[in-house]
């Protein structure tokens, strides 16, 4: 099963990614230029999964939250998320209006458009998590798959 992992570079979301056992990982600058060239080319070869990590910074800030959704707009769309929640994680719906709903809205569109059986998640990692209980946390959840 190929799983495409990425992240945003100089943050908790870059240092997890850098300990996932995944095929292929990929640390992205906060810039909306080069989101859109990320998935652009992400599904050249179409992926099973794709894991996007970022950093959250609000409350709740002892669990990983897997985002069930993103805005377009003023309106919320389902992430058809593959991930379940365990001991350290829950499921959330507040992704926001960050690069973390902006990439997730484009990956989202364009699996919708070209029909694909992509799945996508989205995690949200606290900035003050343990980032070795992090990495055990997320690599528990995608063995489950």
């Amino acid at each position: 099963m190929k799983i495409v992992a990425f992240g945003f570079e100089k943050n908790i979301s870059e240092q997890v990614l850098k300990n996932l056992k995944t095929e292929e990982i990929h640390a992205l600058k906060s810039d909306k230029s080069v989101i859109q060239c990320f998935v652009n080319n992400l599904f050249t070869d179409v992926p099973e999964l794709v894991l996007g990590l970022g950093m959250y910074s609000g409350r709740d800030k002892d669990k990983l939250r897997i985002e069930t959704s993103y805005n377009l707009g003023t309106e919320k769309f389902a992430i058809n998320y593959f991930l379940e929640p365990s001991l350290h994680s829950k499921l959330s719906d507040g992704i926001g209006n960050s690069y973390c709903n902006f990439v997730s809205g484009l990956i989202m569109e364009k699996i919708k458009s070209d029909g694909l059986n992509t799945r996508y998640s989205f995690i949200h990692i606290p900035k003050s998590f343990d980032v070795d209980l992090a990495v055990s946390e997320i690599e528990g959840m995608l063995s489950s798959i």
